[in-house]
């Protein structure tokens, strides 16, 4: 195909224009739930803006890989906010509650009681910066973990909230006991999305 300009203004704008019309709102949907009304008119500008970059640059040769590269980019936004997300519970909480879960393990192995005070585990509070609290529960052996869902890296700026992270979240790790006083630990969330839980943590 000829992607000369000439080509495109001689009978053909109507048709480029019904296009990039479509184009931009498929991206601006697209956007719409990362970055709200502000992803919708980058979406909905984004085919002009590449046409005029496509004629200031002479990139007519290569004029479908603009579009092709922005697409893309539209279509990877959310599965690369959800995969961020998952990143960080998955590298930042699950290993500061290593050290906490093995300590409530050796408690309940000297006492046959569950921990119901951070003084009976004996270790330092795990720190992180989306860690908020950790409750125990002595009762039942539970553990919660709250989590702070505006301190995950994909709730800053330029982003906007989301309903399914646009309040804190809670990590629930409950025990059964096992073989030799040793406590078999599973996490579940009842309010966090299996999309940002570690396999640990998903049925």
């Amino acid at each position: 195909m000829n992607w000369n300009i000439e080509n495109i203004i001689g009978g053909k704008t109507k048709g480029w224009v019904l296009a990039a019309l479509v184009y931009g709102a498929l991206c601006g949907a697209m956007l719409m739930k990362d970055f709200g009304w502000p992803g919708v008119a980058a979406g909905l500008a984004s085919p002009y803006v590449l046409y005029v970059m496509i004629v200031l640059f002479n990139l007519w040769d290569w004029a479908p890989l603009p579009f092709v590269v922005f697409l893309l980019v539209c279509l990877g936004v959310s599965p690369y906010r959800d995969y961020s997300v998952g990143a960080a519970v998955a590298k930042e909480v699950m290993p500061a509650m290593r050290p906490v879960l093995a300590a409530a393990e050796k408690q309940f192995a000297a006492t046959r009681k569950y921990p119901a005070r951070w003084e009976d585990l004996g270790i330092p509070a795990p720190t992180s910066r989306i860690l908020k609290r950790i409750t125990l529960d002595g009762a039942t052996g539970r553990i919660s973990v709250a989590l702070d869902a505006y301190a995950f890296p994909a709730s800053a700026p330029p982003f906007v909230p989301r309903d399914d992270l646009d309040a804190p979240k809670t990590l629930v790790f409950t025990r059964a006991p096992g073989a030799g006083g040793k406590l078999i630990w599973t996490c579940k969330s009842p309010d966090m999305s299996p999309v940002y839980l570690p396999p640990s943590c998903k049925d």
